[in-house]
């Protein structure tokens, strides 16, 4: 994900070219950023273990 941020990503999208009035530099920043954060929000979900499961069942 780092790299989504590096300054070689960053010069391609950074053209004067626009979506909906939205810079595509702009745009580019906010979807990644969102990506980051979902991808980090999945990742970080608990799954609990079959050890634990097996325990509450007895």
């Amino acid at each position: 994900m780092l790299l989504a941020f590096c300054y070689p990503i960053f010069t391609i999208f950074n053209k004067p070219k626009f979506v909906g009035n939205i810079p595509l530099l702009y745009l580019y920043v906010v979807i990644s950023w969102l990506l980051a954060i979902i991808l980090l929000l999945v990742s970080s979900e608990i799954k609990p273990s079959k050890k634990l499961q097996k325990g509450k069942d007895e």
